[in-house]
This record gives structure tokens, sequence and C-alpha cells, in this order.
């Protein structure tokens, strides 16, 4: 919520100034707007952000705060996913900006640059014009955190329309602004890197002669060993019974696209030959020892899978009970995306054997085992 913390720095610099009319519907409701977010009240911080705009509307019009408040209203609702209605105020801001009214309160580069994420949609145009505004916001280091936003909603809204290319040039802007994002930015940085590889993947997937190793494919192996570097170690402390945290989900994601590249781009006649590298890759050094897995079963692969890859990777996790016996177990990643391989695992993994034990002076038992499972045609 940076773009939003932005705002209500620079709007609570004149609180002051608020406090010496009264009654001040616009301080009232700004004062509401701002208890909201800190009990995490969403729906209330728009409806107050809201009402504030409108009593700055009615009684300074283009003046006072109002530039300030309807930017601060647009950022709110892209917070919350609600783009189509952050377009008007964020139009507001950005032509009081525009129109250099005295005491606006409003950056016109980031005014444009929130309008550009607010009119974001599935055209290449409005792509195309928030791509130019965070190439003029990304010169300048103060507006790190809101090209961050920025270059993020660019970034899934190719991925999703299938841009492949457009989208991996995004995710390198989010990756190298990441330093920035709100929340885990070391976190922001490995989910940048994946999607980016994935990105790739689809993209050299999409050229002629696809079969051939592209120079895609090999960035995109190196963005994802990245993010699963990144995430690796707070995988190896998370303990057993754990909800399943968003770093597993990325680790997850990534180490099914590595994988599923890996299986693409090398002749593996037998999926299972490296089953004792994946099962235990995780773990410290010697862990295996005392791990007892027994894939019997194995999964099929789905003959009816539409792919163009004909692999498919899926990670899974066994959580372990003080015992050593499975007291959970769940897929954290698959890749292709395509259902048919996780339910070929999820079908036999109940059936299979995970067991841990300890033996001092070689190896501890371990609460959480991951195995990672790699499919091609035989």
């Amino acid at each position: 919520m940076r773009i939003i913390a932005t705002v209500i720095a620079v709007l609570s610099l004149h609180a002051s100034a608020f406090a010496q009319s009264a009654p001040n519907p616009v301080l009232e409701h700004f004062r509401a707007y701002r208890a909201a977010i800190a009990a995490g009240d969403m729906a209330t911080a728009e409806s107050e952000a809201a009402a504030a705009l409108t009593a700055s509307e009615q009684r300074d019009g283009n003046g006072g705060r109002t530039a300030v408040l309807a930017l601060n209203l647009a950022s709110l609702r892209l917070e919350r996913g609600r783009r189509a209605e952050a377009i008007a105020p964020a139009q507001r801001a950005n032509d009081i900006a525009r129109a250099g009214t005295a005491d606006a309160g409003v950056d016109p580069v980031l005014a444009n640059l929130v309008l550009g994420r607010a009119r974001l949609s599935n055209e290449i145009g409005p792509k195309d014009d928030l791509r130019a505004m965070l190439d003029t916001a990304n010169a300048r280091d103060d507006l790190r955190a809101e090209v961050y936003l920025g270059a993020l909603d660019l970034a899934r809204q190719e991925l999703q329309d299938r841009r492949f290319a457009a989208a991996a040039n995004a995710w390198d802007l989010v990756a190298s602004t990441s330093d920035a994002a709100p929340g885990n930015a070391t976190l922001a940085r490995a989910q940048a890197l994946a999607l980016g590889g994935v990105s790739l993947i689809y993209l050299a997937e999409a050229m002629p002669n696809s079969r051939e190793t592209r120079p895609e494919e090999i960035q995109a192996h190196d963005k994802l060993h990245g993010a699963m570097m990144i995430v690796r170690q707070r995988l190896l402390d998370l303990p057993a019974g754990a909800p399943t945290s968003t770093e597993a989900r990325t680790y997850g994601m990534a180490r099914a696209w590595h994988d599923a590249l890996d299986s693409r781009l090398s002749d593996i006649d037998n999926p299972w030959d490296n089953e004792d590298e994946h099962a235990y890759q995780l773990h410290e050094q010697g862990a295996s020892e005392c791990v007892e897995i027994r894939l019997t079963p194995p999964p099929e692969y789905p003959r009816n899978a539409s792919n163009n890859y004909e692999v498919g990777s899926v990670v899974t996790q066994f959580h372990m009970d003080p015992n050593g016996e499975v007291s959970r177990r769940e897929v954290i990643g698959s890749a292709p995306n395509a259902g048919s391989f996780v339910d070929a695992v999820e079908r036999v993994y109940d059936q299979w054997r995970v067991r841990t034990t300890d033996r001092p002076g070689r190896c501890q038992r371990v609460p959480i085992v991951t195995l990672v499972l790699n499919f091609r045609l035989p």
C-alpha cells in the first residue's frame, strides 16, 4: 500500500490547516479514512476517502486538497482491484496536476502513472501507454515504489493476454524495482523472476522449430533457478504443520517450471531416474538417510494431457508429525498448469510410504519432505 501511504503523508502535512476551520467535513472524513486503514477495513476506508474527496470538491473545486484526495482514492481503488472505478478520480487528479493549479500537491508524473494503471486493459493502446509512463517514472528514484506497482500490473496483464515478450520485459522491470515493493521485497523479487521465466518459456514455445533449444529457454532456466534459491532457505526453516506459505507456493511454481524445462531440454527416458536427487533436494546434506520414501504405485503420465511440451512437473510436500509419519500432504506447484498432472499425483500419493527417522550423529528427522515428480512420455 505504498502509493496510499505516500498520499497520506502529503495530505497529513496540511491537516493543521484543515483544523483551523470548523466544522470541516473534509478533515472528518479523512480522519475516518485513516482510522479505517489502520483497522484494515478497506471498504470503509474507500467510502470515507470518496466522501473526503466529494467534500473537498464542494468546498474548494479544483483547489485545496482536491487533487491529493482524488489521487488517494484512485490509489486505494487500485489497491482493492477496482481498476474501472479508479479511472474517474485518477483522471481528476491528473487534470488538476497538468493544469498547473497552484498548490495542487500532486506530482504530475505520479498522477499520470496512476491514471495509466487505472486505464490498463487487454487492449494494446493502454498497455503501451502505461509502458511509456513507466519509462518516464523509472528515471526518478522517488517514484520507485509506484513504478514497481505499475510494472506489476502491466506484467500480469501482458501474461494474461499471452503477449509473452512484453510480459517478460515487464517482469524484468518488476524484478529490478522489487526492493521498493510493499511487504516482503525478497519474495517479490523471487515471484518476478519466476513469472518472467514462465513468460520466456511460453515465448520460446510459440516460436517456429520450438523443439530446438532457444536462448529464451536458457534465460528462463536461469531466472527460475534464481527464484528457487531466493526462497529455498525459507522452506527449510518451516516447521511441520505450518500453513502453506506464499514462499512455498513460489518455490513450487519456480521448481515445477524449472524441472519441466529441464525435462524438455534433455532426453530423459525414464522420469524416475533422478528421483533421489529431486526427493532430497531441499534437505540438509545427509538428511536423505533419515527419510524413507516408497512411491508405489507411481503416478501415470496423463495420456489426455494437451500441452506442447509432452512433459510435466509436480512439486509436493509431506508434513511429518513428531513420530515421523505424514500428517498432511499437498501439491505446492505444477507445470505446465494443466490439472491432469496434478490429478495423476493426487490419485496415488496418499498410498505412498513417506517416513522420517532420527540417526544420532548422522542426520535429524526433518519436519517437511518435498518431492519433485517429473513426467515425460516414454
